[in-house]
């Protein structure tokens, strides 16, 4: 049920969403992750990223998201933001390790807690 709902994002986010997107496989074609974003003149938004479970804890995670933001300077911009969900404290600390500050606590929907992360991509 997990995947069918990433994957849902995925289409989701490509067919309804104006977003962009870039998918991570190995040299035998075996989807590792993927990202989601959107762009608005001087900032970007991380949609969605993922990373199957068997590739995790290897680096890729971080190679999409440095990828995300070189991308995202490409396009001018100074600085990102996403969410990430509060009980997914895997998640959330990826994103402090790697230069991220929380900015506020929202619900997305009621008993599902996620921060707005922000991070400047000007230094």
């Amino acid at each position: 049920m997990f995947y069918a709902n990433i994957s849902g994002w995925y289409i989701e986010g490509i067919a309804s969403q104006n977003c962009y997107s870039n998918l991570l496989f190995t040299s035998k074609q075996k989807l590792v992750g993927f990202y989601l974003y959107q762009h608005n003149l001087t900032t970007t938004y991380l949609m969605q990223m993922f990373v199957e479970k068997s590739f995790r804890k290897k680096g890729y995670g971080q190679y999409m998201l440095r990828h995300f933001e070189q991308k995202s300077k490409e396009l001018d911009a100074r600085s990102s933001f996403l969410h990430a969900s509060k009980m997914n404290q895997q998640a959330v600390s990826f994103y402090l390790q790697n230069g991220y500050v929380i900015l506020d606590e929202e619900m997305d929907e009621p008993d599902y807690p996620r921060y707005f992360m922000f991070k400047n991509l000007e230094r």
